[in-house]
């Protein structure tokens, strides 16, 4: 799977970063995914900017629609995925969405106060958050999102099972790990994990990532909760639907 990248910024300075090292800069090499840096100072105006200040007043300053009109349709990009705190939010679910859905990710790394609003009616950009917070600029959340990406390519990581029995990858954030040695500071490891029983450790680590999820991620466990209650419901619902068909079939012939 060859992944094509291109990353609109202001600083393209800063990639590859954190992707060039690792196993990421392993799957860079060897070609598993492709990137580009796009300067968009190159689309500067004659004084040489690329913003101006926002109509009716305001702080900060505005990236002109006429500057990355011209970076989009040089490049022909169709669709952008635009990096901004307003953005949809983004997780794991949709990690695996870029994966398997975007052949070419077009990422528009944000500066100061924005876009011009009138680009999102004659393009298809499409907002993406990494979190409830402000940052300088978009580029270190595309690093960051990249990298999620990524690292679940399949081949990318030596071990599929780290990407596919970690947190986010259900509901749940991931269960408590231990190594040796089994004793440290008088602090043991769970037992269970050191019998063998392949059973009996699956059953730790789906309670231990239950326990872990309700302590420190208060949300997704109410989500959880509510998954559970939605299955149950389903599978009642479905089995109650299937009686009265059944009784139904039955009075009539």
């Amino acid at each position: 799977m060859n992944k094509k990248i291109n990353i609109i910024t202001l600083f393209p300075e800063v990639f590859p970063g954190s992707l060039g090292v690792g196993l990421i800069g392993k799957a860079l090499k060897n070609g598993v995914f492709e990137m580009n840096t796009i300067d968009l100072k190159k689309y500067s105006d004659k004084n040489y900017r690329v913003d101006d200040r926002p109509c009716g007043g305001g702080p900060g300053m505005i990236i002109k629609a006429e500057i990355l009109s011209k970076c989009f349709d040089d490049n022909g990009f169709k669709r952008i995925f635009f990096l901004s705190p307003g953005g949809m939010k983004f997780d794991q679910k949709m990690a695996e969405f870029f994966r398997d859905e975007v052949e070419d990710i077009n990422i528009l790394c944000g500066r100061y106060e924005g876009i011009d609003a009138r680009l999102f009616e004659e393009y298809e950009i499409i907002e993406i958050s990494l979190g409830d917070f402000i940052l300088c600029g978009g580029e270190s959340a595309a690093l960051c999102i990249l990298e999620s990406i990524i690292r679940i390519i399949p081949g990318v990581l030596n071990n599929i099972e780290s990407s596919e029995q970690e947190s986010f990858s259900d509901i749940l954030i991931e269960h408590s790990h231990y190594t040796k040695p089994n004793i440290w500071r008088s602090m043991a490891v769970p037992q269970v994990l050191l019998e063998g029983s392949h059973r009996n450790i699956l059953n730790w680590k789906i309670k231990n990532a239950i326990r872990n999820t309700k302590k420190y991620r208060y949300d997704l466990w109410i989500s959880y909760k509510f998954s559970i209650f939605s299955f149950y419901f389903l599978k009642f619902s479905i089995k109650h639907i299937n009686r009265v068909l059944i009784k139904n079939y039955l009075i009539k012939n």
